[in-house]
């Protein structure tokens, strides 16, 4: 399912991590999952929407239960890994991105229904070490499923062991509402502008690791952060045919870095194995 770049078995690709978001929840939320995005779009109480850019190859969720109405277009302005095998030697090592939940009435202790008090409230986060886990736990968040992969933080080496085309990945939270938000370099002025600068837990790093972001270089309709994973070149001429060789969100028709397409690889990435 995963496909063969320059004639090796591939054990990881990139992924979309769907973002949506709720103003009845004040709450932003990520999935890899389109089942599960699509749970939290039909929700009528918190009215989720998706949020970011739209992704190349995938212009809809699966159709939506009888009697509902249409889904608007997926979005996602950050891309993550989808198994734990790092894509190159000397790579930082993968680690997975948590999804816990909690719901409570904001502020803390207010009844649901009084002036002020949100009874809709809810916070989807994402975290990767146990200690936050267990931290979040007993704070009253409920831990759900894995949403994927990131490269772990290498912060004394920054910025050589940085992934090419990687970025940094934040989860900062906005205390007023409740919420904490995960997003890339090239977000993090605008959430901090919009009051997201707390860490949460308490004391708990807000640098999470490397993500992919959005960026199709050379529009072929592969992000860059899949062309550099499975090795073919973000920068194709007019006319490559990556995206259709290797799809999104498909099952891959050919091999990107074999035969007439060989040359316009960067890098056998998977030759020597994995980590």
């Amino acid at each position: 399912m995963l496909g063969v770049v320059a004639g090796v078995q591939v054990k990881n690709r990139v992924t979309p991590l769907f973002r949506f978001y709720s103003a009845a929840a004040n709450d932003y939320g990520d999935s890899t999952s389109p089942q599960m995005a699509m749970a939290y779009i039909i929700s009528q109480s918190q009215q989720y929407v998706p949020s970011g850019q739209t992704i190349p190859g995938y212009s809809s969720f699966p159709p939506p239960p009888a009697g509902t109405t249409a889904l608007p277009q997926p979005k996602a302005n950050v891309y993550v890994l989808t198994t734990e095998y790092t894509p190159k030697a000397g790579y930082p090592a993968l680690i997975p991105l948590h999804l816990m939940d909690r719901s409570r009435p904001f502020p803390v202790g207010c009844t649901p229904g009084n002036p002020g008090c949100n009874g809709n409230n809810r916070d989807l986060m994402l975290v990767t070490t146990t200690a936050d886990i267990e931290a979040a736990h007993a704070q009253g968040y409920d831990l759900r499923t894995i949403q994927g992969y990131i490269y772990a933080p290498c912060v004394l080496l920054e910025p050589a062991c940085i992934p090419p085309g990687a970025q940094k990945l934040y989860r900062k939270c906005k205390t007023s509402v409740d919420d904490c938000a995960i997003f890339l370099e090239f977000e993090r002025a605008t959430f901090e502008a919009a009051g997201y600068t707390a860490a949460y837990p308490s004391g708990s790093s807000m640098h999470l690791g490397y993500a992919y972001p959005p960026t199709d270089s050379d529009g072929d309709g592969l992000v860059d952060g899949m062309e550099y994973v499975i090795g073919s070149n973000p920068y194709s001429p007019p006319g490559a045919l990556d995206a259709t060789y290797y799809p999104l969100a498909g099952v891959p028709t050919g091999d990107p870095c074999s035969g007439a397409a060989a040359p316009g690889c960067v890098d056998k990435i998977f030759a020597n194995g994995f980590q």
